[in-house]
Protein backbone atom coordinates (compact mmCIF):
# COMPACT_ATOMS: atom_id res chain seq x y z
CA UNK A 1 0.00 0.00 0.00
CA UNK A 2 2.95 2.32 0.58
CA UNK A 3 3.79 2.25 -3.14
CA UNK A 4 0.37 3.58 -4.16
CA UNK A 5 0.91 7.06 -5.63
CA UNK A 6 -1.18 9.88 -4.22
CA UNK A 7 -3.60 11.13 -6.85
CA UNK A 8 -4.38 14.84 -7.08
CA UNK A 9 -8.04 15.70 -6.55
CA UNK A 10 -10.06 16.98 -9.50
CA UNK A 11 -12.14 20.13 -9.50
CA UNK A 12 -13.71 22.34 -12.14
CA UNK A 13 -13.78 26.12 -11.95
CA UNK A 14 -16.90 28.04 -10.95
CA UNK A 15 -19.49 29.40 -13.36
CA UNK A 16 -19.25 33.13 -14.06
CA UNK A 17 -22.28 35.34 -13.59
CA UNK A 18 -23.43 37.78 -16.24
CA UNK A 19 -25.89 40.62 -16.00
CA UNK A 20 -28.68 40.42 -13.42
CA UNK A 21 -31.04 43.32 -14.12
CA UNK A 22 -33.18 43.05 -11.03
CA UNK A 23 -32.41 46.30 -9.28
CA UNK A 24 -29.51 48.62 -8.62
CA UNK A 25 -30.25 48.18 -4.90
CA UNK A 26 -29.59 44.44 -5.04
CA UNK A 27 -25.93 43.75 -4.43
CA UNK A 28 -24.77 40.32 -5.59
CA UNK A 29 -21.94 39.38 -3.29
CA UNK A 30 -22.38 35.83 -4.59
CA UNK A 31 -20.84 36.69 -7.95
CA UNK A 32 -17.16 36.80 -6.95
CA UNK A 33 -17.00 34.75 -3.78
CA UNK A 34 -13.80 33.87 -2.01
CA UNK A 35 -12.73 30.25 -2.39
CA UNK A 36 -12.99 29.39 1.30
CA UNK A 37 -15.54 28.83 4.07
CA UNK A 38 -16.81 32.42 3.77
CA UNK A 39 -17.50 31.91 0.07
CA UNK A 40 -19.51 28.77 0.81
CA UNK A 41 -21.42 30.61 3.50
CA UNK A 42 -22.18 33.51 1.14
CA UNK A 43 -23.51 31.14 -1.53
CA UNK A 44 -25.67 29.26 1.00
CA UNK A 45 -27.17 32.52 2.29
CA UNK A 46 -27.81 33.84 -1.20
CA UNK A 47 -29.44 30.55 -2.26
CA UNK A 48 -31.73 30.81 0.79
CA UNK A 49 -32.59 34.42 -0.02
CA UNK A 50 -33.45 33.48 -3.60
CA UNK A 51 -35.69 30.67 -2.34
CA UNK A 52 -37.45 33.06 0.05
CA UNK A 53 -37.83 35.69 -2.69
CA UNK A 54 -39.22 33.11 -5.10
CA UNK A 55 -41.80 31.99 -2.52
CA UNK A 56 -43.08 35.58 -2.20
CA UNK A 57 -42.77 36.96 -5.73
CA UNK A 58 -43.53 34.92 -8.88
CA UNK A 59 -40.31 35.29 -10.87
CA UNK A 60 -40.54 32.24 -13.11
CA UNK A 61 -40.77 32.21 -16.91
CA UNK A 62 -43.72 34.22 -18.15
CA UNK A 63 -44.39 35.92 -14.82
CA UNK A 64 -44.58 39.68 -14.53
CA UNK A 65 -41.59 39.88 -12.18
CA UNK A 66 -39.34 37.61 -14.27
CA UNK A 67 -35.89 39.06 -14.88
CA UNK A 68 -33.20 37.86 -17.29
CA UNK A 69 -30.43 35.91 -15.57
CA UNK A 70 -27.16 35.28 -17.43
CA UNK A 71 -24.36 32.85 -16.54
CA UNK A 72 -21.43 31.59 -18.57
CA UNK A 73 -21.35 27.89 -19.41
CA UNK A 74 -18.20 26.16 -18.12
CA UNK A 75 -17.34 24.05 -21.18
CA UNK A 76 -18.14 26.37 -24.08
CA UNK A 77 -17.71 29.78 -22.45
CA UNK A 78 -20.95 31.02 -24.00
CA UNK A 79 -23.42 33.18 -22.10
CA UNK A 80 -26.71 31.46 -21.30
CA UNK A 81 -29.72 33.61 -20.35
CA UNK A 82 -33.13 32.63 -18.96
CA UNK A 83 -35.92 34.75 -17.54
CA UNK A 84 -36.28 32.45 -14.55
CA UNK A 85 -35.04 32.93 -11.00
CA UNK A 86 -34.70 29.13 -10.74
CA UNK A 87 -31.81 29.39 -13.21
CA UNK A 88 -30.05 31.76 -10.80
CA UNK A 89 -30.68 29.28 -7.98
CA UNK A 90 -29.39 26.38 -10.07
CA UNK A 91 -26.19 28.25 -10.96
CA UNK A 92 -25.58 29.26 -7.34
CA UNK A 93 -26.10 25.66 -6.22
CA UNK A 94 -23.76 24.47 -8.98
CA UNK A 95 -21.07 26.92 -7.82
CA UNK A 96 -21.62 25.86 -4.21
CA UNK A 97 -21.01 22.23 -5.15
CA UNK A 98 -17.85 23.16 -7.06
CA UNK A 99 -16.59 25.46 -4.29
CA UNK A 100 -17.07 22.83 -1.60
CA UNK A 101 -15.03 20.35 -3.66
CA UNK A 102 -11.97 22.66 -3.62
CA UNK A 103 -11.26 22.16 0.08
CA UNK A 104 -8.07 20.71 1.53
CA UNK A 105 -7.35 17.16 2.73
CA UNK A 106 -8.09 17.85 6.40
CA UNK A 107 -11.87 17.92 5.98
CA UNK A 108 -12.10 17.00 2.33
CA UNK A 109 -13.96 13.71 2.72
CA UNK A 110 -16.95 15.43 4.29
CA UNK A 111 -16.74 18.29 1.82
CA UNK A 112 -16.68 15.94 -1.17
CA UNK A 113 -19.79 14.26 0.21
CA UNK A 114 -21.49 17.66 0.69
CA UNK A 115 -20.50 18.63 -2.83
CA UNK A 116 -22.08 15.42 -4.17
CA UNK A 117 -25.19 16.29 -2.16
CA UNK A 118 -25.43 19.73 -3.77
CA UNK A 119 -25.12 18.19 -7.25
CA UNK A 120 -27.71 15.53 -6.35
CA UNK A 121 -30.18 18.19 -5.21
CA UNK A 122 -29.52 20.17 -8.39
CA UNK A 123 -30.02 17.05 -10.54
CA UNK A 124 -33.24 16.03 -8.78
CA UNK A 125 -34.93 19.44 -8.35
CA UNK A 126 -33.98 21.69 -11.26
CA UNK A 127 -34.40 21.70 -15.04
CA UNK A 128 -31.51 19.97 -16.85
CA UNK A 129 -31.81 21.92 -20.07
CA UNK A 130 -30.37 25.16 -18.69
CA UNK A 131 -26.89 24.43 -20.03
CA UNK A 132 -24.64 21.51 -20.92
CA UNK A 133 -22.57 21.83 -17.74
CA UNK A 134 -25.75 21.28 -15.68
CA UNK A 135 -27.17 18.44 -17.78
CA UNK A 136 -28.31 15.22 -16.12
CA UNK A 137 -25.26 13.30 -17.38
CA UNK A 138 -22.70 15.92 -16.30
CA UNK A 139 -24.31 16.21 -12.86
CA UNK A 140 -24.16 12.41 -12.50
CA UNK A 141 -20.49 12.61 -13.44
CA UNK A 142 -19.93 15.34 -10.84
CA UNK A 143 -21.74 13.30 -8.16
CA UNK A 144 -19.73 10.14 -8.87
CA UNK A 145 -16.48 12.10 -9.09
CA UNK A 146 -17.06 13.76 -5.71
CA UNK A 147 -18.06 10.47 -4.04
CA UNK A 148 -15.05 8.72 -5.58
CA UNK A 149 -12.75 11.43 -4.26
CA UNK A 150 -14.34 11.11 -0.82
CA UNK A 151 -13.49 7.39 -0.91
CA UNK A 152 -9.95 8.24 -2.02
CA UNK A 153 -9.60 10.53 1.02
CA UNK A 154 -10.71 7.70 3.30
CA UNK A 155 -8.20 5.37 1.67
CA UNK A 156 -5.36 7.87 2.07
CA UNK A 157 -6.30 8.55 5.70
CA UNK A 158 -6.40 4.83 6.44
CA UNK A 159 -2.97 4.36 4.86
CA UNK A 160 -1.53 7.35 6.76
CA UNK A 161 -2.87 5.91 10.01
CA UNK A 162 -1.17 2.58 9.22
CA UNK A 163 -4.43 0.65 9.41
CA UNK A 164 -4.35 -3.06 8.74
CA UNK A 165 -4.82 -4.14 5.14
CA UNK A 166 -8.14 -5.90 5.77
CA UNK A 167 -9.56 -2.64 7.26
CA UNK A 168 -8.31 -0.59 4.33
CA UNK A 169 -9.86 -3.09 1.90
CA UNK A 170 -13.28 -2.59 3.49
Amino acid sequence: MEAVPRMPMIWVDLKEAGEFNFSQAVKQSAVNVTRDFEGCSTLRKYFGQLHYLQSRIPMGPGHEAAVPVTWTEIFSGKAVTYEDISYEQACILYNLGKLISMKGMKVSCTHFQCSAGAFSYLRDNFIHSYSVDMSHHILNLDINLMLGQAQECLLEKSMLDNRKSFLVAR
